[in-house]
């Protein structure tokens, strides 16, 4: 399937998402297929996964983490 195809059979939200890609992401399928996958093809995990496997990333205060993860927390419901 060519990307002009596709085009035509997409909803319109994703249509406008297209749109508003870079011109040689648009024009080069290689590209535009990572761009969709990583926008729309995202591995769903539950909250209290999300929050019992999280670290902290390199360039992360301590902090930072903290708050972060008592988001996740909260948003699990993790007591």
């Amino acid at each position: 399937m060519r990307i002009y195809e596709m085009k035509l059979k997409l909803p319109s939200s994703a249509r406008d998402w297209r749109y508003n890609l870079d011109e040689d992401i648009r024009h080069s399928w290689k590209r535009f297929l990572k761009a969709f996958k990583e926008k729309y093809c995202k591995a769903k995990t539950s909250d209290s996964e999300r929050y019992y496997s999280m670290t902290q990333k390199k360039t992360e205060a301590p902090l930072e983490f903290f708050y972060r993860l008592n988001r996740v927390a909260d948003k699990a419901s993790v007591v």
